[in-house]
Formats: structure tokens, C-alpha cells, sequence
């Protein structure tokens, strides 16, 4: 026969099995720690005969107008749950979701939580990126290549690294001039 309980936090009335009797739950509205009772046993005379365990009945789904049947799906090792697990967490200041209260990191909104690495992460962040920075094999290619280091800029500037496109297509356009300007000399020099 299920344990009525009466949840302390939300009042919600529900029913737990006997095999959770004298153990701790977790409400499944608010998720409030709620101590079972263990069950009265109606009085009887012992004999001589030992007496046997009930068969468990099968399990059936409640009818909506009747209590929650709150703890028929959690497992023993979760039941016995040590009450202060719920001061081991607090809420996320983004999200809300309980976290661990020695968390760095939120695992819901990935919020960073530590002061030394938040300030790292805006470090990292506020000065230029590794993507955004033009490498020896882009300057070479702006150098000799203009044509294509403009497409590759667009490609970049379209990727969201400005600093990295912007700089390509101006060194590229750069060196457009420049080898014009190198082109007529040489064809002035052959002239003459």
C-alpha cells in the first residue's frame, strides 16, 4: 500500500511506495528533499509462523484526479539522497539552472563563473584573435598574388574576421599599384 506524503515546500499530496519508506525523495514538482514515514504496520499477533513479504502489485498509471504518484521511477541510490544536496548547488546568475556552487563554468549556458577566468576570457577576446592575425603564406600571397588575396579577403570579411580581410584586400590593392608602377619603369627602361 503506497505512503501518502505531503511535499513541505509545495504541498503538493503524493504517494510513495513502500519500498522507499523511512528514506529520503526528491519532490517532483519542486525538487524539494521530502522524508518518507516509515509504514505503520497494523497490529497483529505474531505467532510461530514467520511471516512472508507481499507480492509487489504491478504498477498502474494514476487517473488524473488522483495524487502524483511521485516516486514508483526513482532509483534507491537517488532517494537516499543526503538532504544538504541541495546546498552543495545554487542557481546560475544567467540561466537560473542549479549548479554546482564550486562550478566555474555553467554545463546549461556556458556562463563563466570564476573571476580569474572571466578576466582571461576578456583578455583573450579583447585582444586580436589568432584568425584575425595575417600569417606569412597571406602576406605572400597580397605580395604576389593580388588578385586572389582580394578574394581571399572578401572570404574572411564574410567569415566575420574583419581585421584579417580588411588588411589582405588593402595590401593586395597596395600591390597592385606598386607592380603597375614597377611594370612601367621596366617598360620605360626598355624603351630607352
Amino acid at each position: 500500500m503506497p505512503i501518502s506524503v505531503k511535499c513541505s515546500d509545495c504541498g503538493k499530496s503524493l504517494k510513495a511506495p513502500d519500498s522507499l519508506a523511512g528514506k529520503k525523495a526528491k519532490c517532483p514538482d519542486c525538487g524539494a528533499i521530502v522524508p518518507i514515514p516509515k509504514a505503520a504496520l497494523d497490529a497483529e499477533e505474531m505467532g510461530d509462523e514467520p511471516v512472508s513479504k507481499p507480492k509487489p502489485k504491478a504498477k498502474k498509471k494514476p487517473a488524473e484526479d488522483e495524487e502524483d504518484s511521485m516516486f514508483d521511477d526513482i532509483a534507491d541510490d537517488e532517494a537516499n539522497a543526503p538532504v544538504d544536496e541541495s546546498a552543495k548547488r545554487k542557481p546560475c546568475p544567467m540561466c537560473g539552472e542549479l549548479i554546482a556552487k564550486t562550478a566555474a563554468k555553467c554545463r546549461y549556458c556556458g556562463e563563466v563563473l570564476d573571476p580569474a577566468l572571466r578576466k582571461r576570457a576578456k583578455k583573450k577576446g579583447s585582444s586580436s584573435s589568432s584568425e584575425d592575425e595575417l600569417t606569412g603564406v597571406d602576406i605572400a600571397l597580397c605580395v604576389l598574388c593580388g588578385g586572389i588575396a582580394c578574394i581571399v579577403g572578401i572570404v574572411a570579411l564574410c567569415r566575420g574576421q574583419t581585421s584579417r580581410g580588411g588588411k589582405m584586400i588593402g595590401i593586395s590593392l597596395v600591390m597592385q599599384f606598386v607592380w603597375a608602377g614597377i611594370n612601367m619603369l621596366i617598360q620605360q627602361m626598355a624603351k630607352n
